[in-house]
């Protein structure tokens, strides 16, 4: 993993971009992984932990209505919630998450960045936090993918 992170520090820094996080399932996970190498604060802006739906709501700014009718654990919302902490933190690549982990749960993520957007849902197995863990381990991933086409 820590090759991961440093490859896509490089390529976060040498882009000149700047990442934003919010997080719900994976409860400050990601920004905890990200911020775990030295210069973080280069491509590291912040994130937000927006694990009840008052905090989507009031602090990213998703359409209560999007909830009601969709529920957290939709691709629209975990859509709104990267597009709200974008804007909140005026970033290059915003990362969003939101899912059950469960036992056998998933997570939905978005993933905006300065070629496009990715959603997805991907399914997890394990205890909670084996399901964080292999969650930010597939977002690590897909930042290095997406950016480095």
């Amino acid at each position: 993993m820590r090759d991961d992170l440093l490859r896509l520090k490089d390529v976060l820094v040498g882009g000149g971009f700047k990442v934003a996080t919010a997080e719900s399932c994976t409860g400050g996970s990601l920004a905890h992984l990200l911020t775990s190498i030295p210069g973080s604060s280069e491509y590291y802006v912040g994130g937000v932990v927006a694990y009840s739906v008052e905090a989507k709501i009031r602090i990213l700014g998703v359409d209560p209505d999007l909830i009601e009718r969709y529920t957290v654990y939709s691709e629209v919302v975990v859509e709104s919630m990267a597009e709200g902490v974008k804007d909140l933190l005026k970033s290059d690549i915003a990362v969003a998450t939101s899912g059950e982990f469960n036992g056998k749960g998933y997570f939905l993520y978005c993933i905006i960045h300065p070629k496009g957007k990715e959603i997805g849902k991907v399914s997890v197995i394990g205890d909670r936090v084996t399901s964080k863990e292999e969650a930010v381990s597939f977002l690590i991933g897909r930042l290095l993918d997406l950016l480095k086409r």
